[in-house]
């Protein structure tokens, strides 16, 4: 039997979100939104561990607090650079093959995100994305494809979302760069803005899921999205 070969995931997080500021705190059931994060993350089985990646800023020294008191690696960088914070983790911590988590999306789920870990790691790819990108499948990175990024990088949006850069047509030339498509492992595109936190109602929407119980599968999940969107 092959053991799986995990790799971290790096979780961004901040407190200066400009839609719902202080959200990465924000409690559900007395457990902070970073926690639900952090914990769905620790459900995945290819993940090694989490490390949440902050930024210098002073409001985030509540979230260094947060982590520090609950015996989680945290990693500080740049604040609107974010891309150049994923780099110099990477180069801090050595690491080769990352998973790359927003603090917004606390339904990562394995029973689907191990389907496109499994094609990240059996394949070259130095990134894999799901089509249109996914809040409960997160994307994966080799340093290679940060590397590319951050020597690429030429607008706001590359530096603070990322991986937008890596998604553009010429990156294919020089990294290998696989989507996989929503359909290939049953992904409903037209939920998934329903399975994030970025404003007030959103929150709402995600206190009222678990309230009931955290899903554990896509079907659990989109069943439950669905009853709450009909009210």
């Amino acid at each position: 039997m092959n053991t799986i070969k995990k790799i971290p995931a790096l979780i961004q997080a901040r407190m200066t979100s400009k839609r719902l500021p202080g959200k990465s705190l924000m409690t559900v059931n007395s457990k902070p939104l970073l926690m639900w994060v952090i914990d769905a993350v620790r459900s995945l089985e290819f993940v090694s561990e989490p490390i949440v990646l902050t930024s210098t800023d002073f409001a985030d020294n509540e979230i260094q607090d947060f982590c520090e008191h609950n015996s989680i690696k945290v990693f500080r960088g740049d604040r609107d650079n974010v891309l150049l914070r994923y780099q110099k983790a990477v180069e801090y911590f050595k690491f080769k093959k990352f998973v790359r988590i927003t603090a917004d999306n606390p339904f990562y789920l394995n029973d689907v995100s191990v389907k496109a870990f499994n094609t990240f790691n059996s394949t070259s790819a130095d990134y894999l994305h799901i089509e249109g990108l996914s809040h409960i499948v997160p994307e994966f990175l080799t340093s290679k494809a940060i590397d590319y990024a951050v020597g690429k990088a030429s607008t706001r949006s590359h530096l603070e979302h990322v991986t937008p850069i890596l998604r553009e047509s010429e990156a294919q030339d020089k990294i290998t760069v696989i989507q996989v498509l929503n359909h290939e492992i049953g992904l409903q595109s037209k939920l998934d803005r329903y399975l994030t936190v970025d404003t007030k109602s959103d929150f709402e929407r995600f206190s009222c899921v678990v309230e009931k119980g955290v899903p554990k599968t896509k079907k659990e999940l989109y069943q439950m999205i669905e009853k709450i969107n009909m009210r």
